[in-house]
């Protein structure tokens, strides 16, 4: 989507170890959040880029 499409561009320019720990960060401020909450951020995630959801899924257990 182009609503998006910065935060992707901006995502694909990262380094490897830069996603990384962003998706750590990103995991760490959403962990105490409820799951409804936590749902509807993954799916903005998932347009972003979607390695990233999953990766955010994974770390949160979803």
């Amino acid at each position: 989507m182009i609503e998006f499409k910065q935060a992707s561009d901006y995502y694909q320019s990262l380094k490897p170890q830069e996603k990384e720990s962003l998706a750590a960060n990103i995991a760490e401020s959403l962990m105490f959040e409820e799951e409804d909450i936590i749902k509807t951020i993954l799916s903005y995630f998932k347009q972003v880029d979607e390695t990233l959801e999953k990766i955010l899924r994974q770390r949160l257990y979803f």
